[in-house]
């Protein structure tokens, strides 16, 4: 298999799809319930814009939960931190219980500079510090930022995020799960994604939601439970990947969700480098009866194939950027079916250059259940690499 079908290439479109729009040039469980005057302590009740601002902006409101009451916010860019919703320390968002369209907080009015926190583009509602939570709302129409919802605040000590029933729509992602830049070194991030739905997020090389640990985010750490979610309308509905990273790692597990009417269903690249390598990275990828299907039509494959899933061991846009790095797909009793081109495409490595990847990358499949019965067109080094480690292996 030759690079010539690449149209664009790998080039443009791994970086479009893996590092636009970063910066600029299992269920829920119920807690126990709290009394009435905890309650009345702990949760902050909003009905107005300017409230919304008041309360997520306090930092004597750490840990508060703050409810909204049904309506459409329009962020507004004169606002602290652009307009954006910047959550403090273990503080949650919470609309309407049982009400997933009732609260909408749309970014239609937020311009790029809104959207960009110093160099770094950015979404409408930020998570990341300590343990957030985002539920029962929609997010909509970050048009010019890079989610709707991301989870780029860092703080030290345990992160972890959970959204949860929410819809989002109108923007170049849905979710950006995501540790980005030094700040983000090390960083150990756990995240929950239950019954949300990413409808239309198709703009540029969109994605309905990215987990990835990303440019110097060296040794960082993503495990993401993924339940009940349908993501649909983007050129890709899931991309998973470490970009420009060493020794970092990504982990997802999803259990009936939905990955349909995409270009992609899910692409996942273990580690992608160009002018920075990437080196002994890892993403593992565990599926039990999520679905990936009907991703055909109107949009087109962010990646050289269109399919159900595209697995890399590693990538590079350039010459020698990758070493050393490991996709892991196990899939059980997932269904494929109705893509363009393969259920699964898979590269041991891929480079848009003329010279291979880089050395020692894998892509390990693992179909168990009804995924057996998946195709799989596996490519080990494209171009050909003579020492022959990179390599695709698949066992059913």
């Amino acid at each position: 298999m030759s690079n010539r079908w690449m149209g664009p290439s790998l080039a443009t479109a791994i970086l479009l799809a893996a590092c636009s729009r970063d910066s600029v040039a299992p269920e829920l469980s119920s807690p126990p319930h709290p009394t009435l005057s905890e309650q009345a302590s702990d949760e902050i009740q909003v009905s107005s814009l300017e409230t919304l601002y008041s309360a997520v902006n306090d930092p004597t409101n750490a840990g508060k939960r703050i409810v909204v009451a049904s309506g459409t916010y329009m962020l507004d860019g004169t606002q602290a931190h652009g307009g954006r919703i910047e959550l403090q320390k273990d503080m949650t968002l919470a609309g309407q219980l049982g009400q997933q369209d009732a609260v909408v907080i749309d970014a239609s009015n937020l311009s790029a500079a809104n959207l960009t926190d110093g160099t770094l583009v950015t979404g409408a509602v930020r998570m990341g510090r300590g343990s957030n939570t985002v539920e029962w709302v929609t997010v909509q129409n970050a048009v010019k930022g890079a989610a709707s919802i991301t989870t780029d605040l860092v703080l030290a000590g345990a992160t972890t995020a959970t959204i949860a029933h929410v819809t989002a729509s109108g923007s170049p992602r849905g979710f950006d799960i995501r540790n980005f830049g030094a700040a983000a070194a090390g960083r150990v991030l756990e995240v929950s994604l239950t019954d949300n739905e990413l409808a239309n997020n198709a703009i540029g090389a969109s994605q309905g939601m990215r987990v990835a640990n990303l440019q110097g985010a060296h040794g960082a750490s993503i495990h993401a439970t993924l339940s009940g979610n349908y993501v649909h309308g983007s050129i890709t509905g899931c991309l998973a990947s470490n970009v420009a990273t060493q020794s970092a790692t990504v982990e997802i597990e999803s259990k009936g969700d939905r990955f349909e009417g995409n270009g992609n269903g899910c692409v996942l690249i273990g580690g992608l480098g160009g002018a920075s390598a990437a080196r002994g990275n890892l993403v593992r990828f565990a599926a039990h009866t999520s679905r990936f299907e009907h991703n055909t039509g109107a949009l087109g494959p962010a990646f050289p194939t269109r399919g159900g899933i595209a697995a890399y061991g590693g990538a590079s846009v350039a010459a020698n950027g990758a070493f050393d790095n490991t996709l892991e797909l196990d899939l059980h009793s997932a269904k494929i079916d109705d893509n363009d081109g393969p259920d699964i495409a898979a590269w041991g490595a891929i480079s848009s250059a003329a010279l291979p990847a880089g050395t020692g990358n894998v892509a390990s499949i693992v179909l168990r259940g009804a995924s057996k019965k998946a195709t799989v067109n596996a490519v080990d080094s494209d171009p050909a690499e003579p020492a022959g480690t990179n390599h695709v292996t698949i066992v059913r």
